[in-house]
C-alpha cells in the first residue's frame, strides 16, 4: 500500500523487497527468542511488531533524506537496498 503512493507521485522505491527481508529476518530472530520464554501469541506480537518497526524505521529514514538532501530518490533507494541486504545477511544465522 505503501508503494502505491511513491508510484503515484511519479517515483520509485527499490529498497521494498530487501527491507522486507530485513524485517523478515528481524521477525524471525525475535520469535526465536522470546518464543522460548513465553507463550506463542506474545512472540508472534512481538515479532510482527519488530518487524514492523524495522520497515518503518527504513521508510521514514528514506523519506527524510529524499525531502532533505538534493539527491535523487533513485540513489537514496538504491543505498538502503545494500543496507538492507547487508544487515539482513550479518543478521541472518546461515550469514
Amino acid at each position: 500500500m505503501g508503494q502505491t503512493f511513491v508510484v503515484i507521485s511519479g517515483r520509485i522505491d527499490l529498497s521494498v523487497g530487501y527491507v522486507m527481508g530485513l524485517s523478515t529476518v528481524v521477525a524471525a530472530l525475535v520469535l526465536g527468542l522470546v518464543g522460548k520464554a513465553t507463550a506463542l501469541p506474545l512472540a508472534l506480537v512481538m515479532g510482527v511488531s519488530a518487524a514492523l518497526v524495522v520497515s518503518v524505521l527504513a521508510g521514514l529514514l528514506n523519506g527524510w533524506l529524499i525531502a532533505s538532501l538534493p539527491v535523487p530518490p533513485f540513489i537514496v533507494t538504491l543505498g538502503m537496498l545494500g543496507i538492507a541486504r547487508g544487515i539482513g545477511f550479518i543478521l541472518s544465522p546461515s550469514g
